[in-house]
């Protein structure tokens, strides 16, 4: 039996594996034979470090390993920039 399927191309690293079992930390829910499951982390990693550096790039560092399940783009993004008294 199943334990899931969100109905992704078979890789790991989406909340349910290649062979249709939950990974950790994941919760999935809502699928039948006809529709397929939608799998969450509750618990969502956390930024721990964010550097702008002198080439106009970005570095985030999280709390534990991440994965991006399509490439990211610049209009995937929407960045605000405040200062300690409130000015960007």
């Amino acid at each position: 039996m199943l334990q899931c399927d969100n109905d992704s191309p078979a890789f790991s690293g989406d909340g349910c594996t290649a062979d249709c079992k939950v990974e950790d930390g994941y919760i999935c829910y809502g699928g039948t034979w006809t529709s397929p499951d939608v799998c969450i982390r509750p618990n969502m990693p956390e930024i721990l470090y964010i550097n702008a550096t002198d080439f106009n790039n970005v570095v985030v560092e999280f709390t534990e390993e991440i994965s991006l399940k399509v490439p990211i783009v610049e209009s995937d993004f929407d960045i605000e920039i405040i200062t300690g008294n409130g000015t960007i």
